[in-house]
């Protein structure tokens, strides 16, 4: 999926056309699934094979709502990753609750055999700022309103 499109004003995902970007973003997933789908169907039996995204959508928040105020639903839309593993019968299997930080590492221990250890999850929540952006460590937030 695309982070810009230039026939809904660029980045911005607020606004009178969010109904637009909206349906536009979910044409935009079909389409990767359909494509995601033919292709693991071409794939020998012994192929490995992750696809990911690096975020999920972002509609739920309302613009100018801090990384700190973030809420359950925003966590959920936002780190809520699309993430697909197909890895030959020869490797251990992956969790259920894998992320994407460690998916590239189950990858690699299946391909050359080495033991990696997972590493600990980290969630940052970039922001548009006067002049740039700004990276917020929302780790300690996401894990206390996601954890039961």
């Amino acid at each position: 999926m695309t982070h810009y499109d230039p026939l809904l004003d660029g980045y911005a995902f607020f606004g009178p056309d969010q109904d637009r970007r909206v349906t536009g973003y979910l044409a935009q997933i079909e389409c990767a699934n359909t494509l995601v789908e033919a292709i693991v169907g071409s794939l020998a039996p012994d192929t490995a094979m992750i696809v990911t995204g690096d975020h999920g959508s972002e509609f739920l928040r309302p613009a100018g709502v801090p990384a700190t105020d973030l809420t359950l639903a925003h966590v959920r839309e936002r780190f809520g990753v699309f993430m697909a593993i197909r890895l030959p019968d020869s490797c251990e299997p992956v969790p259920a609750d894998l992320n994407t930080l460690n998916a590239g590492r189950r990858l690699d221990a299946c391909i050359t055999g080495r033991q990696l250890d997972d590493l600990e999850a980290r969630y940052y929540y970039l922001e548009a700022v006067q002049g740039g952006s700004r990276a917020t460590d929302v780790t300690g937030l996401v894990v206390s309103i996601t954890q039961p």
